[in-house]
């Protein structure tokens, strides 16, 4: 019997280098370069502004990408501090960090909480 696997399309967010428009796809490398097909057209980024779609999305149903600051809603309650979604080579997989760049412990990213994402380009 074959074993059913739950997967994902893997999507990525960057900058045009020459629009400046945010562009998202599928993400390609080529020597120092990077590029995203969106409408299949390839747009050259650059490349520190590329993020990874987290598969995660917010409370409107908009994806959460690597980057994004969030703030927690749980139990009626929205965090006071604003996070920002990292990967964690650590423990490979995507986690919060604070305001001042401390991961947060207490404070995973997960699909069970809520996310609320104010700053949403």
């Amino acid at each position: 019997m074959a074993t059913k696997r739950n997967t994902r399309t893997i999507r990525f967010k960057g900058i045009d280098v020459d629009s400046r428009e945010v562009v998202i796809g599928d993400l390609q490398h080529s020597g120092n370069s990077a590029y995203i097909k969106q409408n299949e057209k390839w747009h050259k980024v650059e490349p520190e502004s590329i993020c990874q779609d987290t598969g995660i999305a917010d409370i409107m149903g908009h994806p959460i990408y690597e980057k994004d600051q969030v703030f927690i809603l749980r139990d009626g309650m929205t965090s006071k501090v604003a996070m920002t979604v990292f990967w964690d080579r650590q423990i490979a997989a995507f986690a919060l960090v604070d305001d001042i760049g401390h991961p947060s412990f207490s404070e995973t990213f997960n699909d069970e909480d809520k996310y609320i994402n104010p700053f949403r380009a």
